[in-house]
């Protein structure tokens, strides 16, 4: 377990501890699970935030981007034209 994973955890406990409604996490790795099932068990809504977390049904609901449409929409196809040349605009 990392040093990040260790503060997720915290964080985690401290939110079941007050009586928090709900998490957001952007998950640092599997030690976390431990602690997300018992924040779900004590009540929290868990949502999951980028990265879905393993197993997937882990967290009540993940928010992430879609990376591929994400670069295909503010260019509008020039980043494909882009590839392979300079690109000054």
């Amino acid at each position: 377990m990392n040093a990040s994973e260790c503060c997720q955890i915290q964080a985690i406990e401290f939110a079941i501890s007050r009586g928090d409604n709900a998490i957001l996490i952007a998950n640092n790795g599997p030690a976390v699970n431990g602690a997300i099932k018992k924040a779900r068990d004590a009540g929290l809504l868990v949502i999951a935030l980028d990265t879905p977390l393993e197993p997937i049904d882990a967290a009540d609901q993940t928010f992430a981007t879609d990376n591929l449409l994400a670069g295909e929409a503010p260019g509008g196809g020039r980043m494909g034209w882009c590839i392979g040349r300079r690109c000054d605009g």
